[in-house]
């Protein structure tokens, strides 16, 4: 998670990277070099948005965020808000009870400022909050193609915001 904000000097590289990761989704192709040049840039955007970079598990960017969700489980539905996103997932505080392991189907509504419809994507649940910190660690499955493009047009959209005024391109 971003502990800090964004410093003016690095705002104007977090704005070239995102283009260029924007720029990287439209142009899919999905071979290696694809592969490793979208890593350089993700790994990058990792260590302008967290100091400890070094210590981070993750392989992908993680956006802090306050968006409110629907939980949908095998027998219940419950409302959520996601502290942050990444393109693997979300860790979703709510107080829905959850086994690691379950299936999970998180809806983000959608948002008509942002013209985007609503995105629905499976997951399980990787792990389980403490009780300073309630929630679920949730892993996407691997989304179809639309549901993919749908979070990663969510996370450069987030990832926008945290940009000064007057660098973010819409």
């Amino acid at each position: 998670m971003l502990a800090q904000p964004i410093a003016s000097t690095q705002a104007e590289e977090l704005g070239s990277l995102l283009a260029e990761l924007e720029y990287l989704e439209e142009h899919r192709r999905f071979s290696e070099a694809w592969k490793r040049e979208r890593s350089a840039v993700e790994h990058r955007l990792l260590q302008l948005l967290s100091p400890t970079v070094g210590a981070e598990r993750r392989g992908a960017v993680r956006v802090p965020c306050d968006l409110w969700v629907r939980i949908h489980a095998a027998r219940s539905t419950r409302p959520g808000v996601i502290d942050d996103v990444g393109q693997g997932g979300v860790f979703v505080s709510t107080l829905m009870q959850a086994e690691v392991g379950q299936t999970l189907l998180i809806e983000i509504p959608e948002d008509p400022v942002a013209h985007t419809a609503a995105i629905r994507v499976p997951g399980k649940v990787a792990w389980t909050g403490s009780k300073d910190r309630e929630g679920l660690g949730i892993a996407f499955d691997a989304p179809i193609p639309a549901t993919e493009r749908a979070l990663h047009r969510l996370l450069v959209r987030l990832l926008r915001s945290l940009l000064p005024r007057e660098l973010r391109i819409m």
